[in-house]
């Protein structure tokens, strides 16, 4: 074989190892045809514990509703008929339950006291309408109370200030002072406070009961088969409207007399 054969010989296997070569690099899937490598993905990711937030359960609050003083009061059908007999029974039905506890409370126990009591606040309140002493002008109240019953004279105000309040209208600033020491409260500097009807009810009660208005109790004109409702004025006001407080008296201690049960006598 000639020279010239044998490199025509190498020259075709050459070709057929090129493309032998490029076929077997075709199907190994390199080169521009490569599959990026794909991301990572975590499937079960770290659990994080949340922030641990320390919680307060609220404090619970326990209230208690105030309690009501427990005093003693009348039966309710014995209350609304007492206060039918009123010039104003919707204010009397509101207003009398206070006094009438007030007098209990003291002990006023004997039926013909009890109506006293209620008869002088139906006038003095102007038939429970009203807890404090109709006035035009403090000028007035300091004139006409000037000096008297404890008050300083009339620059003082004391007229004004210690003016009439509560069932009995206490009146003055010795009166003030004299129950303010007896119930353990201020009346001096909170003179209002005797319009309480609680407070009212107390100091009409005590001041009656105990002579402490006028120097004369009930116990002087009303006890037992002794009663004197005209005279008993006195223990509030001498004899400043003594008839008609009387005949209101009468009316309440009937009514007392059927309706109060054993609580009385």
């Amino acid at each position: 074989m000639s020279q010239r054969a044998i490199f025509l010989v190498l020259g075709i296997v050459a070709i057929i190892a090129i493309v032998g070569g490029a076929l077997l690099l075709g199907r190994s899937g390199g080169g521009g045809n490569a599959t990026p490598t794909p991301v990572a993905v975590v499937t079960n990711p770290p659990t994080i514990a949340p922030t641990s937030v320390a919680t307060t359960a609220p404090t619970t609050v326990v209230t208690t509703a105030p309690t009501a003083a427990s005093t003693p009061a009348l039966p309710t059908p014995c209350a609304n008929a007492l206060a039918q007999l009123s010039a104003s029974p919707s204010d009397a039905l509101a207003k009398m339950p206070n006094l009438t506890s007030g007098a209990l409370e003291e002990s006023i126990v004997d039926h013909n006291q009890l109506a006293y009591v209620i008869a002088t606040a139906e006038w003095e309140t102007a038939h429970f309408e009203t807890m404090e002493e109709y006035y035009n002008s403090r000028d007035d109240l300091n004139q006409a109370y000037d000096g008297e019953i404890g008050n300083g004279a009339y620059p003082s105000n004391d007229g004004f200030t210690y003016r009439g309040r509560g069932y009995v209208q206490l009146t003055g600033r010795a009166n003030y002072a004299t129950m303010g020491s007896l119930l353990g409260i201020d009346l001096i500097d909170n003179p209002d406070q005797a319009e309480d009807l609680f407070i009212a009810g107390e100091i009409a009660a005590i001041g009656m009961h105990q002579g402490l208005f006028t120097g004369v109790d009930l116990g002087n004109y009303i006890s037992g088969p002794s009663v004197d409702f005209v005279g008993a004025r006195s223990i509030i006001n001498d004899q400043d409207q003594a008839a008609t407080i009387a005949g209101y008296a009468s009316n309440f201690g009937s009514t007392l007399s059927s309706c109060a049960g054993g609580m009385l006598k």
